[in-house]
């Protein structure tokens, strides 16, 4: 995969074009191992110095530097993996309080009540809101809170959305 240098556009369209679902989450899955490859070889044409680690065994990380290393260091993390769509709730709709961990309001196993906020058939995604339910939203205060809802998320959803389509 040839990138030009520095655009991080055409390799977030690279990357995201790659199945990297997470195995533990969705039986079956590849993993991200072919993204991992394909992110270091990426770097390694950058310029960058690249290293794969497996930690924990089988999932795979890519440690990128670049410059000297006896010079101030600034370390940007992500995910390489994805994962489906099923059962996913916005951390944001799962409590009133702001939540950082979801493990911190569910645990595995629970039965969650939520609203249904949105429903795509054409591309089978669907948006949830357990604080919509736990506010007894309905009618009118629905339709709005929706509104509210949707407004802050759209921006990076369509941008999502044209890195998939080269749009």
């Amino acid at each position: 995969m040839v990138i030009a240098r520095g655009d991080a556009v055409a390799l977030a369209r690279a990357l995201v074009q790659i199945d990297s679902r997470n195995p533990t989450l969705a039986p079956g899955s590849p993993g991200e191992g072919e993204c991992a490859r394909a992110l270091a070889s990426v770097l390694d044409d950058w310029g960058f110095s690249v290293e794969g680690t497996d930690s924990p065994p089988g999932r795979p990380n890519v440690i990128a530097r670049l410059g000297p290393s006896d010079t101030p260091a600034l370390m940007l993390n992500g995910h390489l993996d994805v994962v489906g769509v099923e059962g996913m709730i916005h951390i944001s709709e799962l409590d009133e309080a702001p939540v950082t961990k979801t493990e911190d309001v569910l645990k595995e196993g629970d039965d969650v009540e939520f609203v249904v906020l949105a429903t795509d058939s054409e591309d089978r995604k669907f948006s949830l809101s357990r604080k919509a339910f736990m506010r007894g939203l309905d009618g009118e205060e629905l339709r709005q809170y929706i509104g509210q809802a949707a407004g802050t998320k759209t921006a990076f959803a369509e941008a999502f959305n044209r890195a998939q389509t080269n749009n």
